[in-house]
């Protein structure tokens, strides 16, 4: 956010401003000013990640199953470890006069099926969608107090909400219209930092030992310190080095490590490299290393990710 600087004037009928006194027109335009620093400072972060927490229950926005392909419906589910939290993880899309689109981890986006209008139509993916200017995957949020918010949906202006104010997982989430049922708490819902400073570099194996898949992810640990890993697939089951530097030094180096699964066929290995004392907000770079077991050949994959950033209230549009 750009810095404003305030030069407070000498009113020349009182000479200079006494301490802690600020005229009141001065001041008027200091609280403006501050106002608008703040709604600019809560605007949406593109491809940063989020955790959608209901208050009534404290579950959280995903797919039961771990589905999230194409019509798949929303439910209310469980906390899950940072490994699985791409079942629960959205990020906001900027669409324009404060309206937002919610994309999951596999592209496709929160969406009221057949953009139905009907009270508790279901809610779930769907591909990108240009129906009505795409209204039925549009998304104001309408902060509450205390960082809650109710997401109210364009095309027929009601508010995502779990069905009957059910406290259970894997209840169905809906549209419906606004409820002050215990105050609103099944329609009241925060944006918890989630898989935000996500990277992906995808490329198809090509010899036989290629490094590919590699994402990476990032969490809270504390309020100062994150956690999370770099996730990648190789062709052979060999030891692997990953480095992780902070301009060029050295934060994180780890040898050995062995895969944690592997395909069928026995031509694919998914390594998980954990991550420890990142700082928020702040970009790394790494290296991944592993020796052919034939050739001898070393091959590596080198890339960058940001880690996440705390944020009070992640998103906020001004009413």
């Amino acid at each position: 956010m750009s810095q404003i600087l305030l030069r407070f004037p000498k009113d020349p009928a009182a000479g200079a401003l006494p301490p802690n006194q600020v005229p009141q027109r001065t001041a008027a335009l200091l609280v403006f000013l501050f106002t608008a620093a703040v709604a600019a400072a809560h605007e949406p972060i593109p491809g940063y990640w989020y955790r959608l927490q209901v208050k009534h229950s404290g579950l959280y926005l995903g797919s039961p199953s771990g589905n999230v392909g194409p019509n798949a419906p929303a439910r209310q589910v469980g906390n899950v470890t940072l490994e699985r939290a791409w079942n629960q993880s959205w990020t906001p899309v900027a669409a324009g006069g404060g309206w937002f689109r919610l994309q999951s981890l596999n592209g496709s986006y929160l969406d009221v099926t057949w953009a139905s209008k009907d009270n508790n139509a279901p809610v779930g993916h769907a591909g990108f969608s240009n129906h009505e200017g795409g209204a039925a995957q549009l998304w104001k949020f309408v902060h509450q107090s205390g960082g809650w918010y109710r997401l109210q949906v364009k095309h027929s202006q009601k508010y995502l909400d779990v069905t009957s104010g059910d406290m259970r997982p894997n209840a169905p989430v809906a549209q419906s219209a606004r409820s002050a049922w215990q105050g609103g708490a099944a329609q009241l819902w925060q944006f918890v930092p989630s898989l935000n400073g996500r990277a992906r570099s995808s490329t198809p194996a090509k010899g036989p030992l290629e490094i590919f898949d590699v994402e990476s992810y990032t969490d809270f640990a504390d309020p100062n310190r994150q956690l999370g890993f770099l996730s990648f697939t190789i062709t052979q089951d060999v030891p692997v080095t990953v480095q992780v530097r902070e301009d060029g030094r050295s934060v994180q180096k780890l040898t050995g490590l062995r895969c944690s699964n592997l395909n069928e066929a026995g031509t694919r290995y998914s390594y998980k490299a954990p991550l420890h004392s990142l700082r928020q907000s702040t970009t790394y770079e790494y290296t991944i290393t592993a020796r052919d077991l034939k050739s001898g050949k070393v091959v590596s994959r080198s890339g960058v990710f940001r880690s996440a950033v705390r944020l009070a209230n992640p998103v906020l549009v001004p009413q």
